[in-house]
C-alpha cells in the first residue's frame, strides 16, 4: 500500500467521525477487530465504539460457514467495522442488512457519478451483493459479547472485489468484481469512503429508532429474489419436520428477517443465519 493511500484512507477519520487503523497484509480484518474488541473487554472500556480496520491484502479472509475469501493485494476492499449499537440484543443482526444497504448506495452513487450505467447492484439476502448474477460482496458480520457488561460488540467484516481481474477459485462460476462487470477501474479509497459514510447514516437511524423500518422499502427495492422462487435449505428441525422448501420471497420486515411465503399463502418470517436462500435456478 502506497503513503499516499495510507494518507487518504487515515484521513477519513476527521470526515467520518471514525478511527482507521490501516495495514499493508493481515490475517483476516476480522480477528484483528476481534483481538481489539477483546482488548477493550479486558480494560474494562464499555464506551461507544468506532472503528474500522482496512487491510490491502488478507492471507486468511473467510466467509460465511466458513469458506475461504480471496483477498489480494491492490485489488478490492477489504475491512472490518466494530460498531455496538444501543439496541436491544435481538436486533443486532440488522446490522448486516445495514451494511448491505450501504454498500449498495455507495456502488449506485459512484456509478451514477462516473456515468458507469452497466453495473445495477442487487442484495441476495443477507449478505452478497450480486451484479449481473454474479457475487461482487459477502459480509460476515459476528457478534462479541462483554458478560461484566452485557454489552454487545458486532464486527461486521466486508470484502469487495473492486478490480480483481481473474479469480483463483476451482469450480466457481459466480464470483466476479466490480471491474469485471463494468470494464473500468474504480478507485478504492472513494467508493470506501462511500460505504463508510452510508453505514454510519444507517446506523444513526437504527440507534434512533431501534428497528430498520426507514430502510425497509429501499432494501426490498434492491432484494434479487423479490416476488421470485427460492429454495430453503438448513439444519432447522422445524424446515426438516414438513416445512415446504420452496416459497416466494416477499422481502424483508423491520426486524430484518425475510419474509417468505408457502404454497398456502402463509407468511413465515426467516432470521439471519437459519438458512440459505437461493434462487430457484442457481446462485441468485
Amino acid at each position: 500500500m502506497t503513503e499516499a493511500t495510507r494518507n487518504k484512507l487515515e484521513s477519513m477519520e476527521e470526515f467520518l467521525g471514525v478511527h482507521v487503523n490501516v495495514y499493508d497484509t493481515v490475517d483476516s480484518t476480522n480477528t484483528r477487530a476481534k483481538e481489539y474488541i477483546r482488548n477493550l473487554i479486558e480494560k474494562k472500556n464499555a464506551d461507544k465504539v468506532s472503528e474500522v480496520f482496512i487491510a490491502d491484502q488478507q492471507t486468511e479472509g473467510r466467509g460465511r460457514l466458513g469458506r475461504s475469501w480471496q483477498s489480494p493485494p491492490g485489488t478490492g476492499i477489504w475491512m472490518s467495522i466494530v460498531t455496538n449499537p444501543s439496541v436491544s440484543p435481538d436486533r443486532v443482526s440488522c446490522v448486516t442488512l445495514l451494511a448491505a444497504i450501504s454498500i449498495a448506495r455507495a456502488i449506485k452513487f459512484y456509478s451514477l457519478k462516473r456515468s458507469i450505467f452497466n453495473v445495477d447492484v442487487k442484495i441476495k439476502w443477507p449478505n452478497d451483493l450480486i451484479i449481473n448474477g454474479k457475487k461482487i460482496c459477502g459480509i460476515l458480520s459476528e457478534l462479541v459479547n462483554d458478560p461484566a457488561t452485557g454489552m454487545n460488540y458486532v464486527v461486521c467484516g466486508i470484502g469487495i472485489n473492486v478490480n480483481t481481474k481473474s479469480f483463483d477459485i476451482e469450480g466457481c462460476d459466480y464470483a466476479s468484481s466490480l471491474y469485471r462487470e463494468s470494464g473500468v477501474q474504480w478507485d478504492r479509497e472513494e467508493l470506501l469512503y462511500g460505504v463508510i459514510y452510508n453505514f454510519n447514516l444507517c446506523m444513526k437511524s437504527f440507534e434512533q429508532e431501534g428497528t430498520i423500518e426507514f430502510l425497509i422499502e429501499d432494501y426490498n427495492d434492491n432484494l434479487i429474489n423479490r416476488n421470485q422462487e427460492v429454495i430453503l435449505s438448513s439444519d432447522n428441525p422445524e424446515i426438516q419436520a414438513g416445512l415446504e422448501d420452496r416459497y416466494i420471497a416477499r422481502g424483508i420486515d423491520k426486524t430484518g428477517a425475510l419474509l417468505v411465503e408457502d404454497k398456502t399463502g402463509e407468511l413465515h418470517a426467516i432470521t439471519t443465519g437459519e438458512v440459505s436462500v437461493r434462487g430457484l435456478y442457481g446462485y441468485t
